[in-house]
């Protein structure tokens, strides 16, 4: 059942907190509710309520992280990815994650670590159950790309396209490596590609 924002209780201050909301599975469905509604903020609020009821809750660490990325909080964010991979060192998200806040930072070398690190968890995943590798590998590629590490960027974009044949995205990039590059037909096939995959 999909809920309403508007049916989702407000949080008060600590001692006034409702019964409901000491669920933390429930806080949780109201955080993720009001983040696919776009309401950072909120979903701000019901993922830290989790973290005061239960300080290990991997998963509120990382969606604060993200509602703080939303709003353009990208330190803060990291604080919260840091917090989120020292609970569990395996899953990539956190990472992936994380890498993207150090881009929006321009801070480059830890933003390939992480992607990098995303990717190296995610080996034996294809694309249809973890989009993460297949995202990193294209944000890397792009970071790549600020640095003018152009034969390494166009072999980050190949690899995004083995795992997601149909993205766009990593056709685009490619090509606009391969014009860099100097290869002409190379970028006009890529663009190609990006054009028609982004139609479908």
């Amino acid at each position: 059942m999909k809920l309403i924002l508007e049916q989702i209780p407000m949080l008060t201050s600590q001692n006034q907190v409702n019964e409901k909301l000491k669920d933390k599975n429930l806080l949780f469905q109201y955080g993720n509710q009001a983040f696919a509604q776009k309401n950072y903020a909120l979903a701000y609020q019901y993922y830290q309520q989790i973290i005061l009821l239960d300080p290990l809750h991997y998963h509120a660490h990382l969606n604060t992280g993200n509602t703080l990325s939303y709003l353009g909080r990208f330190l803060a964010a990291i604080d919260y990815y840091n917090k989120a991979i020292a609970l569990d060192k395996e899953n990539s998200a956190a990472f992936y994650n994380r890498g993207f806040a150090y881009k929006r930072l321009n801070k480059f070398a830890e933003a390939i670590a992480d992607f990098s690190t995303a990717i190296a968890l995610n080996t034996n995943i294809n694309a249809n159950t973890n989009v993460n590798a297949h995202e990193a590998y294209i944000n890397r590629g792009a970071v790549l790309m600020k640095q003018k590490e152009f034969a390494k960027a166009k072999d980050d974009f190949t690899d995004a396209m083995l795992l997601n044949p149909t993205s766009w995205q990593a056709y685009y990039n490619r090509g606009l490596v391969n014009k860099e590059l100097g290869l002409e037909e190379a970028f006009v096939a890529d663009m190609f590609s990006a054009k028609k995959l982004k139609e479908i």
